[in-house]
This record gives C-alpha cells, structure tokens and sequence, in this order.
C-alpha cells in the first residue's frame, strides 16, 4: 500500500530524478558523518516506536549516532517503549506534575517546551549533523529524512526543516495540508495573523521541488548544522509563541518539500 506521503511524488521525471539525487547525497554525507539525534516526548507510546524505527535506520547510515530523549510525566508506556528499543539512547524521564497542555499556544506550554528542548540540547554530544524530531508523527521514514539532509547540503543553509502534512479524513483520503503554522515564519518577516497561517495551509509541494527559504519552521523534523547548532548563544525560548522561533533567528534555514512528514491534528 502507497503511503500517504508517498503520494507526494511527482509525475515530473526531472523532479523525479532531483529527489533521487537528494537523498543519493545525503546517504553519502552520513557515510563520513556522526550524528545527534534530540527528542522529547509525553504520552505518545502508539507513535514513538515507529518514530524511533526510522530514527535507526538513519542511524545506521552514519559513522556514529546518539539518541537523547527527554519524558516527563508520561502515563501511558512511552517509557516502556524507549527502553525496548536496541539502539544508542540515552533516556532522561522526570515527574514533574504538570499538565498535559496539548497542542494549546499558551505561554505556560511554550515555556516547558523550551526548557525540556534546551536541557536535551544541553545533554547532546557533539555531532557534525543535527536532527531534532517529533516523537508522535503519523507517518515518518528514514527515506524522506535522509532527503532532508540532501536538501540542506544542496541549498547551502544551517537548516531544513520538514514539510509537516496533516490527513484530514473529512477531505476524503485524498487530501493533505500543510500543518506547521506554529513554528512557521515566512522569509519575510516574523508576525503572521491567523488568515496568513490558513493560506499555508493549502501550499504543500511535491517532493523534489526546491527548498523554500523562511525565517523559522520546524515541521515535527529539522536538520542542523552541528556547529550551529550548538552554538551557546542559541536557546530554545517560549515567549514567542513558539519555541522554535527564537532559536532559529539567526539562522539561514529552509522547508525541504522532500523531506515530508505526517502529523497529527490537535
């Protein structure tokens, strides 16, 4: 059975053969490469295990990687399904006693998001390339990430993130949007308004297509720059509606339609 976003292939041969080169590229960088891999997770135990599968898979393409998980207050088996996994993880879990905000914009969720994303940053070795992941996609393969890092390469940027999709049932199976107006921030300028970020809704591309320049995303998956990444100025920052956005400030940084991803609805 095709894939959701595996839909997203073009008819195009040259655009085609430009996702093939992609991901052909990004293969061989992870050859003479290590990697950091940073993500954090509540409740999502139906999803992390695939999430971490490709994850692997990825893995398994570089000189060396490392997996830093961050969990807190989970009541389901999150937990239980990290520590299953055979592979290079390195697991931190608190009970901290706060709620679960879901997908809210409120300042108290933003605030916590950038407080776990800054301490597994903290914790993650350093690594030539950098991927920070979503723990709770619907549908996530190493094929499209390794894409990704193509793309990065390709545009000659400190950043790519993921073309994060929603399915939408109620369109049919053969509708999806594109869901990242959160951290989303077009290339020119840093306030949105929600007319804005329902127009970007409907602008999903076909894989292969070039990458499109912004001033912030994160799409559930982004590439990095090691070095940039790590670079101390750089701190993940809730005030601003998004975590995201003032760590990527001063970052060159696109969407990669090549490297997409499904998401779930809130």
């Amino acid at each position: 059975m095709t894939s959701l976003v595996d839909r997203l292939h073009p008819v195009d041969k040259e655009v085609q053969g430009h996702y093939r080169y992609l991901l052909e590229r990004g293969r061989c960088e992870a050859a003479k490469s290590t990697l950091a891999v940073g993500m954090i997770a509540r409740d999502c135990a139906a999803a992390v295990g695939r999430t971490l599968d490709a994850v692997a898979e990825v893995g398994a393409m570089f000189m060396d990687y490392e997996v830093h998980i961050a969990t807190n207050d989970c009541q389901d088996d999150t937990c239980g399904v990290i520590s299953r996994k055979d592979m290079p993880i390195v697991h931190t879990d608190e009970t901290l006693d706060r709620p679960h905000l879901g997908g809210t914009r409120d300042r108290e969720r933003t605030e916590a998001l950038a407080e776990y994303r800054n301490a597994v940053r903290d914790r993650m070795p350093a690594a030539k390339w950098v991927l920070i992941l979503d723990a709770d996609l619907m549908e996530v393969t190493a094929e499209r990430l390794m894409a990704g890092l193509g793309d990065l390469l390709t545009a000659g940027m400190d950043a790519v993130a993921a073309q994060q999709l929603a399915y939408v049932p109620s369109l049919t199976d053969r509708y999806l949007i594109s869901y990242d107006a959160f951290a989303f921030r077009p290339d020119w300028g840093w306030k949105t308004s929600p007319m804005i970020e329902r127009s970007f809704h409907f602008d999903v591309r076909p894989s292969g297509t070039k990458v499109m320049p912004v001033k912030s995303a994160f799409g559930g998956a982004c590439w990095y720059e090691g070095g940039v990444f790590r670079e101390r100025h750089r701190r993940y920052d809730g005030s601003e509606g998004c975590e995201h956005v003032p760590f990527h400030r001063s970052l060159k940084m696109g969407v990669s339609p090549s490297m997409s991803v499904i998401g779930f609805l809130s």
